[in-house]
């Protein structure tokens, strides 16, 4: 049984400023989840990065 780790989504800010919307991807450290956004160009006033504990959106711990 896998163990349920915190893990983290980046959340972008929507146009107008008015809602938040989380991205699929997961990633195991706060650190590897902005850098992420940060490479793929995003401004880092328009997005958030937040931590989760659903494990149904855990990403995937190797065998």
């Amino acid at each position: 049984m896998k163990a349920n780790r915190p893990h983290f989504h980046v959340w972008h800010l929507a146009k107008g400023n008015r809602a938040m919307f989380r991205q699929a991807r997961a990633f195991n450290t706060r650190t590897s989840a902005r850098k992420y956004a940060v490479r793929r160009g995003e401004d880092p006033a328009r997005f958030e990065v937040r931590q989760c504990f659903d494990p149904k959106c855990a990403p995937k711990l190797p065998d």
